[in-house]
């Protein structure tokens, strides 16, 4: 399956209140509102094609309850109307910080890990370890449309980012479009 991972049952199967339990709270209460903006899915579910290296695929069948999200996040449905709406100075965003809620949900299912910082203007984003010099983490990007054959474009020149970090120890690609709904998730180092 994934170099280095441990691999659950296709297809993956994930509610996104779990987000607050399976990654910090920080983490699921910025990101989540753009998730939800992002898909602009009315009926409560969403599914991915998931592509790793070579030919493996997996679907990531996202699924989640307004309510539930509401009781975490108060405000969610007015903040995911206005990013929606174009009434956010965070619009430009919103792909990104969609992709990392969706990164967050593949670390916690597919690589087993959790996300303890951020890292900006150098891959990789989101860390699962911050030790000086020997940094692991996921490079995350999101698009709203072109594809796989967008991604897999993409994933050269994010690759090539992630290799010349000199304090990356481990590092994956994590890559989400939403038209149509595909992903690719990569090991591009140890």
């Amino acid at each position: 399956m994934y170099a280095g991972a441990v691999a659950p049952p296709a297809p993956i199967q994930y509610d996104l209140v779990d987000l607050f339990a399976d990654q910090p709270e920080w983490f699921a209460r910025e990101t989540v509102p753009h998730l939800l903006a992002w898909l602009r899915e009315p009926k409560a579910a969403a599914t991915f094609k998931l592509v790793g290296d070579g030919a493996t695929e997996m679907r990531l069948e996202l699924r989640w309850s307004a309510a539930a999200l509401a009781a975490r996040l108060p405000g969610l449905e007015e903040e995911v109307r206005r990013l929606a709406g174009g009434e956010s100075v965070r619009l430009e965003q919103t792909p990104q910080y969609g992709a990392y809620a969706l990164a967050g949900v593949v670390a916690a299912t597919v690589l087993r890990r959790r996300v303890v910082a951020l890292r900006s203007w150098l891959p990789p984003d989101l860390l699962f370890d911050t030790a000086p010099g020997a940094l692991r983490g996921i490079e995350v990007a999101g698009r709203s449309s072109k594809g796989l054959s967008g991604l897999r474009a993409l994933a050269v020149s994010k690759s090539a980012d992630l290799i010349r970090s000199p304090d990356v120890a481990e590092g994956w690609l994590s890559l989400w479009c939403t038209i149509p709904r595909v992903s690719m998730l990569l090991k591009v180092m140890a």
